[in-house]
């Protein structure tokens, strides 16, 4: 990203900081809801990410974004073998710093 990069409905951005927390919050355009995700900074917790499913996810694709596996996200969110995911559908993933 540069500073002349326009920040688009949707789009993920990752803000690093040094601070023992730190607050999370995806802006959407107006009419959407807000999800917000608190995360405690620390080398050996993981944080935790609610990932909203768009247009052309999959587990995998999601699994190789966040570093982690498919059988992970789908132990933490209870999803079975066969089941899929859908777009909108927020997963909840953990991820290690």
């Amino acid at each position: 990203m540069t500073s002349r990069t326009k920040l688009r409905p949707g789009r993920a951005v990752s803000i690093f900081t040094e601070q023992p927390t730190a607050s999370v919050a995806a802006a959407q355009s107006p009419g959407r809801s807000k999800s917000v995700a608190k995360a405690s900074v620390s080398s050996s917790e993981p944080i935790r990410v609610v990932h909203q499913v768009k247009k052309g996810d999959t587990l995998y694709t999601i699994a190789t974004n966040y570093n982690t596996s498919i059988s992970s996200i789908r132990d933490w969110n209870n999803l079975s073998e066969n089941g899929g995911i859908r777009i909108g559908e927020r997963l909840t993933i953990y991820v290690h710093r």
